[in-house]
């Protein structure tokens, strides 16, 4: 009975780890990021913004798009980081959207913008949680740069120093 028992403990774990991969496939439509590189950047409506109403991406200008939530430190760092980089470059022509994966409340991202002093627009909702899916993100903080003409040109799992200091390189050169 005790070896029946553990052997139908054995097939439950290995059933749910056979599936994993699946269900992790399911959400992002079966993409990665990465795949996106020289394609055109998926368009997604329905976002609700806080701050300056946005599109997603901003035609004819260079998009730095940061997926994230308010679930990881790690999420809310990388927005502090793009703010940054939003100060340097949004003079100079850069939009940066910071999009809620998860979809959470708007409260959420009040919170983040008056805690943090994020200027850029954050967008959250359906909208949101379906550009996670379009965009094949399976983490965060995620990281997408879109060229003026609508091409994703970088991919970034997380946004720290060294991302950081890549990112200006490429934005710098596409201003």
């Amino acid at each position: 009975m005790q070896s029946l028992k553990r052997s139908g403990m054995l097939f439950i774990i290995l059933l749910a780890v056979m599936a994993f991969p699946t269900v992790c496939m399911a959400r992002s439509g079966g993409i990665q990021p990465s795949a996106l590189l020289s394609a055109s950047a998926p368009a997604v409506s329905d976002i609700k913004w806080v701050g300056k109403s946005a599109s997603l991406p901003e035609a004819g200008k260079v998009n730095m798009v940061i997926f994230w939530n308010g679930v990881y430190s790690s999420s809310i760092n990388a927005l502090v980081s793009a703010e940054k980089i939003y100060q340097k470059y949004g003079p100079q022509g850069l939009v940066v959207l910071g999009i809620n994966d998860m979809g959470e409340d708007i409260s959420v991202l009040l919170r983040v913008v008056s805690q943090k002093k994020i200027s850029f627009s954050l967008g959250t909702g359906n909208g949101a949680v379906k550009a996670a899916e379009l965009y094949g993100i399976r983490g965060v903080p995620a990281v997408i740069l879109i060229d003026r003409g609508g091409s994703v040109v970088y991919v970034a799992d997380g946004l720290n120093y060294s991302v950081e200091a890549e990112l200006s390189s490429i934005i710098e050169g596409m201003l």
